[in-house]
């Protein structure tokens, strides 16, 4: 068996080098022979050779490549989903509506996920560790996950519930032992984000940028998956857990944001992006050559921040819907948004880093007292010895999920939109339902 499984590897590994760049092979030789090795190339080395599986799985279909069985999986929302799409020899994945009898808000089995399946199981290589293209779940998780993002509601799978392995073609019915649990008891008697439990069309939501993600390079792929597990979890947790679902959400946008490497732009234009009244003050008292000098020193420090509200401002969504009525609500112009969201920012950090939740506030449904607000209502609020201004309260969570989400999906447009689908090497194999069955 020892001898076997070394032979599994040997082949796997002249797989992979022959789809190296001749940087990324001098690496691989290099370890073997235990040569230094530049930080540059271990970077190089990281970056995916093939996207997540279901990615791979849509981009075999797209060649061409023959299915080879088909199973279901259940996915559970409290959302109202109506509409269905349907699967095509270039599509293989089919979102069927479950139809359920349960009213909006009530956790259901709300769409049936059915896969074709067109490349084999991947024999890992466990001659080193590797987690590029890893986002913590299976083929399941990843489409339901880019589903729930287009959706913006809640939206798990299961294990597999229909198998179309066996000789029947009506496919062997199994026991979904892996029902995700149901979200924590809400906190709040209105809902905090109203929009995630409102009725959602498949066909008008899905339809067309679903069908853009094999277009997406390995790597976009991969980015675009982590980030909307974050917001899968952020959205879970957004009814009982608001300061949670804000740290969340922030690091579903940092996710692409880095990968979009704003962090290219010059230190100076850096600083002016994240801390500008400093910026200023600084080219007052001594001009371009002060700014340039202690840009330089303080740019690890800005770095995460201007990526961040760079990354916002540059992909930021059109206006949210509002309701009729009484309103308050937020200038929407770049100049207020880019000063509310380094407040967010500003907040996310402290949490992380002093254990400082975002303020209670700011987790607020929007309707209070017949009224749809943007942001905490009052000019002070108090609460658990925290008082805020309303200065420092620049919005409520379902107005920054509105741009966080917004923001990632016009990015995935972009992207999608920029260059016919990249070429990637043939994948040996992937990881489908063996993954995560249960």
């Amino acid at each position: 068996m020892a001898t076997l499984h070394r032979r599994h590897c040997e082949k796997d590994n002249r797989r992979r080098e022959l789809a190296l760049s001749s940087a990324q092979r001098d690496t691989s030789i290099a370890q073997r022979t235990q040569q230094p090795i530049t930080h540059s190339l271990i970077m190089a080395k990281q970056e995916p050779i093939h996207g997540p599986a279901g990615h791979e799985n849509w981009r075999a279909a797209l060649r061409g490549e023959r299915p080879q069985y088909a199973f279901e999986v259940q996915l559970y929302s409290d959302a109202y989903i109506t509409g269905q799409v349907r699967g095509s020899a270039e599509r293989p994945y089919s979102f069927l509506n479950a139809v359920p009898a349960g009213a909006i808000g009530t956790f259901a089995h709300v769409i049936t996920l059915r896969v074709s399946v067109h490349t084999a199981l991947q024999t890992p290589d466990l001659s080193r560790t590797d987690d590029s293209r890893y986002h913590g779940g299976w083929l399941a998780d990843e489409i339901s996950s880019l589903a729930g993002l287009l959706l913006g509601i809640r939206l798990r799978p299961g294990g597999i519930s229909r198998d179309f392995r066996s000789n029947d073609p009506m496919g062997q019915p199994r026991a979904d032992t892996s029902v995700p649990e149901s979200p924590l008891p809400r906190i709040q008697s209105a809902w905090i984000v109203p929009r995630a439990h409102e009725t959602h069309n498949l066909n008008e939501n899905l339809d067309p940028l679903l069908d853009a993600y094999p277009k997406l390079s390995a790597s976009q792929a991969v980015s675009l998956v982590r980030a909307a597990r974050l917001y899968q979890d952020a959205i879970w947790v957004s009814e009982s857990e608001p300061e949670l679902a804000w740290l969340l959400l922030v690091s579903a946008v940092e996710v692409v944001a880095t990968h979009e490497q704003v962090q290219t732009h010059k230190p100076e234009d850096m600083l002016q992006l994240a801390l500008p009244a400093l910026h200023a003050t600084l080219e007052s008292a001594g001009g371009a050559a002060l700014v340039a000098e202690c840009a330089a020193h303080v740019s690890g420090l800005t770095k995460a921040t201007a990526r961040f509200i760079g990354f916002l401002l540059e992909f930021l969504p059109s206006e949210p819907s509002r309701p009729d009525g009484n309103v308050e609500l937020i200038p929407w112009n770049k100049a207020a948004i880019r000063k509310a969201i380094a407040k967010v920012y500003e907040y996310r950090s402290r949490a992380l880093h002093d254990g400082t939740p975002f303020p209670w506030p700011m987790c607020r449904p929007p309707m209070f007292c017949g009224t749809y607000y943007e942001r905490p209502h009052g000019s002070a609020t108090g609460f658990n010895e925290a008082t805020w201004l309303a200065r420092d309260m620049p919005m409520l969570l379902h107005v920054f999920e509105h741009i966080a989400r917004g923001a990632i999906i016009q990015w995935w447009a972009s992207k999608a939109a920029s260059k016919d689908a990249p070429v990637d090497p043939p994948n040996p194999g992937m990881d489908t339902a063996d993954s995560g069955s249960g």
